[in-house]
């Protein structure tokens, strides 16, 4: 649904494990998708308003305290179609 707006490549980083040190490590993957910067007061995940800096639009699934383009993510919902079947998430970046 997403399809001629999403034609930007973006840079997902998501945490998959601890190394050695303890330290955390992410998996890097290219998406598609439609990033504008724009302030915006959002509800993070404790239910708490904070500002957003940046809105993207993508058809890959993305999660909180994930990063695209070195930014977190501070928010994520999903946008279904009348059968109730993902068409794609709205993702707000710190």
């Amino acid at each position: 649904m997403l399809g001629n707006y999403a034609t930007q490549n973006l840079i997902l980083s998501k945490w998959a494990s601890r190394n050695e040190y303890n330290e955390p490590m992410r998996t890097l993957s290219s998406i598609k998708g439609r990033k504008e910067e724009k302030l915006q007061l959002v509800v993070n995940s404790n239910g708490e308003q904070v500002l957003s800096s940046a809105f993207v639009m993508t058809e890959t699934e993305v999660d909180i305290n994930d990063l695209i383009d070195g930014r977190m993510v501070i928010a994520s919902s999903v946008i279904t179609g009348l059968s109730g079947s993902t068409l794609w998430y709205e993702v707000y970046l710190k």
